[in-house]
């Protein structure tokens, strides 16, 4: 399935088109934060998704002063709300394409964009990186090179 994907992004810009995200990361950097960032976000950007970092302290720290909605907006035409119970088990989504439902989410998006760093700016200062199993993706389709 990630091949798929992986091969899917690489597609994309010669189709005019793009994927991109930013992750907000609040506190240090967790077990799963540092996995999600090795071996999901560094492929995927490797393979053509803009993928920016906000990083800060704390939520109150960020442009948006609390942890904004986890959202993806899909053309700038509908926005796919994402829905959680207490203990962050994933219940669905809301699907959403009003004019003001799409401003909000798009303003998020934009402060988001303006306040976070591309993924490889935020790998880089953040030298030597905080795990010790370390790789690298290329952007080719037969996958990674592993760095120790």
């Amino acid at each position: 399935m990630l091949e798929e994907w992986l091969a899917l992004l690489r597609q994309l810009p010669a189709q005019g088109r793009t994927v991109g995200r930013v992750h907000a990361i609040t506190g240090p950097l967790t077990p799963y934060l540092r996995y999600e960032i090795e071996w999901g976000h560094a492929p995927m950007a490797a393979a053509g998704e803009v993928i920016r970092i906000l990083a800060h302290r704390s939520w109150a720290d960020t442009p948006f002063g609390r942890q904004p909605p986890d959202f993806w907006l899909i053309d700038d035409s509908v926005a796919a709300v994402m829905r959680y119970d207490g203990d962050g088990r994933w219940l669905g989504m809301d699907l959403l394409s009003g004019a003001c439902d799409l401003a909000r989410y798009c303003s998020l998006r934009d402060l988001a964009v303006d306040h976070s760093a591309p993924l490889a700016a935020y790998l880089a200062a953040m030298r030597p990186l905080p795990w010790t199993h370390r790789i690298s993706w290329d952007s080719r389709p037969e996958g990674r090179t592993e760095l120790t």
